[in-house]
């Protein structure tokens, strides 16, 4: 018979328990460039280190600008690689893979805002595009299990990719200098 939850152990692994603490220290900078009094430039990146299981680091850098086409309007966009570990049972020895590695993404963003000075309201409408790539997903590939030494599947690989693409709407009124209400689209 089984153990009942929190009374004993089934031995089986569960994929919660990473048996370490750990933590996923970043660091972002960005910097601002006027080119001219209407376009700015915000480079940046961003440097993680993921402790957990996968054990490395990684780079993404990022670029957005903002051009004022008009004194109320302004186009705006931007570029950036992004990076993250699998889900965590991906990487569990019993039913992922711990060698899986990090997932990555490049975003684009290309938008337009709306100051409509005579009743306090701002409007943003932004269409985004993501190429998602080196996604852990299923595998059924043989490999070498690192802690029993046994062959078997190898369960999750990085070699997915996707598309994902949308556009967002977002309108903020301000309800006092320091009080804002809005609404955007999912």
């Amino acid at each position: 018979m089984p153990a009942a939850a929190g009374t004993g152990d089934t031995g089986v692994y569960n994929v919660a328990d990473v048996g370490q603490n750990y933590a996923t220290p970043a660091i972002y900078t960005t910097a601002t460039i006027g080119l001219g009094e209407r376009f700015t430039l915000y480079p940046g990146a961003r440097m993680t280190y993921y402790a957990l299981a996968v054990k490395k680091a990684t780079v993404d850098p990022r670029v957005r600008f903002n051009w004022q086409v008009g004194e109320n309007t302004a186009i705006k966009g931007g570029v950036g690689l992004y990076s993250q570990i699998p889900d965590l049972i991906s990487l569990a020895p019993v039913w992922g893979n711990p060698r899986s590695g990090i997932e990555r993404a490049v975003h684009t963003s290309l938008g337009v805002a709306q100051v409509f000075e005579s009743v306090g309201v701002e409007a943003e409408v932004t269409g985004f595009y993501k190429y998602v790539f080196d996604r852990s997903t299923s595998s059924s590939v043989l490999m070498r299990d690192p802690v029993s030494g046994d062959i078997r599947l190898e369960n999750f690989a990085n070699q997915g990719t996707g598309q994902i693409f949308g556009m967002e709407l977002l309108v903020r009124k301000a309800l006092t200098k320091r009080l804002f209400g809005g609404s955007a689209t999912p």
